[in-house]
């Protein structure tokens, strides 16, 4: 709230740092602090001007401003990613380092709400695990099978393989892979060694 007084006290400067005179109305917006002051016509959206001597205002304590409600709104709320509108609601699901309307943080294929379950980003839109595996399921490169959303998973450019010894190993000699070794990809297939690439290509044994 903002209260309209007849100022009394020599001194009292408005934001416009002229000083409202004596016997003169001056706006005393409660939410600034006790000293803050302004001329009728000064207190305006910082954004757009508008007046607000008649209309709801906002304060900002960051900028010591008021603010209309819209300007408020689209400097200082969060907007939703799934709808691309302003969040006015007190309450929200936070994830991905952004703010979502409630309803809108769901499953981008089945709507199933997310908030507080388990999910997944797939180019920035989260999927339940259900549809994560259905739609964006991953095949092993080595055993040809799906590589589930519990499966570790290993992925060099656009090839993928479970996380397992089984899996991500040598082609000719089977020597497993993992922990950050050194591998050679040939053909859609990783090799440990110059000599099992070589042995490979010649049809022989390591």
């Amino acid at each position: 709230m903002f209260k309209l007084n007849i100022i009394k006290n020599r001194g009292t400067d408005c934001r416009c740092e002229k000083p409202v005179e004596n016997g003169t109305l001056g706006i005393f917006a409660a939410r600034a602090g006790p000293h803050a002051c302004w001329h009728p016509g000064c207190f305006a959206c910082a954004c757009c001007h508008e007046l607000l001597v008649d209309l709801i205002y906002f304060y900002n304590a960051a900028d010591d401003n008021v603010y209309c409600g819209r300007h408020h709104a689209e400097l200082f709320k969060p907007r939703c990613p799934a709808c691309d509108e302003i969040i006015f609601s007190d309450e929200c699901t936070e994830a991905e380092g952004r703010s979502w309307h409630i309803a809108h943080f769901a499953c981008f294929d089945c709507n199933e709400l997310l908030g507080g379950q388990r999910y997944f980003m797939k180019a920035g839109k989260p999927y339940c695990c259900a549809c994560f595996e259905k739609v964006h399921v991953e095949f092993c490169a080595t055993c040809g099978t799906a590589i589930g959303v519990d499966h570790g998973q290993i992925s060099y450019q656009d090839q993928h393989w479970h996380a397992t010894d089984h899996c991500f190993k040598c082609h000719t000699c089977a020597k497993s892979l993992r922990g950050g070794l050194m591998f050679i990809p040939r053909h859609g297939v990783i090799y440990c060694s110059n000599g099992c690439l070589r042995a490979k290509s010649a049809g022989q044994q390591p």
